[in-house]
């Protein structure tokens, strides 16, 4: 995941190499303090890489425990927001723990979404199909329903991806869920 955005990280190859020494779970207070500057470095270069005329793309992931997303404009990333579940949200089916990373990530970026035509990727067929606009009709949950309300202001074209091909908002899902970070960008 780092080594995709490490083109905007300067000195990235020695910044990285505490977090690739550190082979064990949990790790090392130097791993943990590389892994948060990286992640700095990443927000810096991200903010100033915003222009108006290249549409967002939206990547999100959840697993048992986390939800995570990215937002990128023409490959280049803008901000990380990942979060754990509570344990509420924990009891959620997977479809709507999916769905629930769509509503969350966009509540989240609302500021830069807003307006403006983006495209969701999503690596759950059926959350593609239940906030795909032509699809009104056919969604009976409720908290489906209630979700699809909360996003009628934003323009998106939603898109199914396989997970395996979804893999920066997926790690952020994961070390999200181990405890050991809360990853949020700055906005």
């Amino acid at each position: 995941m780092f080594a995709h955005r490490g083109k905007w990280i300067p000195s990235f190859s020695k910044k990285i190499i505490p977090l690739l020494a550190d082979g064990s779970f949990p790790l090392s207070q130097e791993a943990v303090s590389a892994f948060q500057s990286l992640k700095d470095d990443i927000d810096r270069a991200s903010l100033t890489a915003i222009e108006d005329d290249i549409p967002f793309r939206l990547e999100t992931y959840a697993s048992d425990f986390a939800i995570g997303a990215t937002l990128s404009q023409a490959g280049r990333p803008i901000a990380i927001f990942s979060r754990p579940l509570n344990k509420s949200e924990q009891r959620h089916s997977s479809i709507e723990k999916e769905a629930y990373a769509i509503v969350e990530s966009l509540r989240y970026w609302r500021h830069y979404l807003i307006g403006r035509h983006f495209e969701v990727f999503t690596d759950q067929r059926s959350v593609a199909f239940m906030f795909n606009q032509q699809h009104q009709s056919k969604i009976k949950n409720e908290k489906i329903l209630r979700w699809r309300l909360d996003l009628t202001c934003f323009k998106f074209d939603i898109i199914y991806r396989p997970g395996s091909r979804n893999a920066a908002a997926d790690a952020f899902s994961r070390i999200c869920a181990s405890g050991s970070f809360h990853v949020k960008s700055t906005n």
